[in-house]
């Protein structure tokens, strides 16, 4: 059985990482398609593309973490706190992430949700990084 939810565990910490690769491609392509010149089309349309499954890929990056982190916490003795702090800290700021945009009307200028949503994104992904280097 332990092997089971070990292998679950692993599963959904891989399902997150894709996500979050998915998310990273996002933000290149958004980032190329305002450097893009007047022909180059790629970019725009791969941006556009990618916003349309841009909150489903998010709900999935954050539910595939959760799993993981509920299997994983406790399963690998040797891992220590630091990989449950930076996993924990990356979660939580995915999840802010998320929420800001469920409450992005609430703030004022309307626009200052994207920057909260955008710094608690980079939050996330260097709290990812940090989580992979210390697993």
């Amino acid at each position: 059985m332990e092997m089971f939810i070990a292998g679950i565990g692993s599963l959904m910490a891989n399902v997150a990482m894709v996500a979050l690769f998915m998310m990273l491609t996002k933000l290149g392509s958004k980032f190329m398609a305002k450097k893009a010149k007047k022909g180059q089309r790629l970019f725009k349309r791969l941006d556009k593309a990618l916003m349309k499954i841009h909150k489903p890929i998010g709900y999935t990056l954050i539910l595939s973490a959760t799993v993981h982190g509920a299997l994983s916490v406790g399963s690998i003795p040797h891992i220590g706190i630091g990989a449950t702090l930076f996993g924990g800290i990356a979660l939580a700021s995915a999840a802010g992430a998320a929420i800001s945009f469920f409450i992005r009307k609430k703030f004022k200028p309307v626009k200052s949700w994207l920057y909260m949503h955008r710094g608690l994104s980079i939050l996330a992904l260097f709290s990812f990084c940090a989580h992979f280097v210390w697993v």
